[in-house]
């Protein structure tokens, strides 16, 4: 199988109060819809989290970034927690929560994002608990 990574694709999503389209590449767009399976979580409802954080940054890129986030997040937990390879099939430890830890990375990132307090909490924040191992050390 072959993956044309040049090729664009864009998909419509509704924020919170607007529609707006995303145009990605083919493999980020993959990547993404890992994290939405994952986490059980849908397209708008993470986009419109992303949007309240993103700062001066566009939506695609908050995508790309938030990905990319995610992945290392992951990756630097297992490999440095457990030591297991198999980081996505494995089963979470009850006090890693990858994707709020992702988020709170995310918004480090994102140059002039409003703290979280300043804020209406957003649903998918208000649902999850909050991770109790300590942020990790990323650059």
């Amino acid at each position: 199988m072959t993956a044309n990574i040049d090729r664009l694709i864009k998909r419509n999503v509704t924020l919170q109060d607007r529609r707006t389209s995303v145009q990605l590449e083919s493999y980020v767009w993959q990547s993404f819809d890992a994290i939405l399976s994952i986490e059980s979580i849908s397209l708008p409802l993470l986009c419109s989290e992303l949007d309240q954080r993103r700062g001066d940054f566009q939506l695609a890129s908050s995508i790309r970034l938030f990905a990319l986030i995610y992945f290392r997040t992951l990756s630097t937990y297992f490999h440095d927690e457990t030591g297991d390879r198999d980081m996505l099939h494995s089963p979470k430890p009850h006090n890693f929560n990858c994707f709020i830890s992702s988020l709170k990375q995310f918004s480090k990132y994102a140059r002039h994002a409003k703290a979280p307090g300043q804020q209406k909490a957003s649903s998918v924040l208000s649902d999850l608990p909050d991770p109790a191992r300590p942020q990790s050390s990323l650059p």
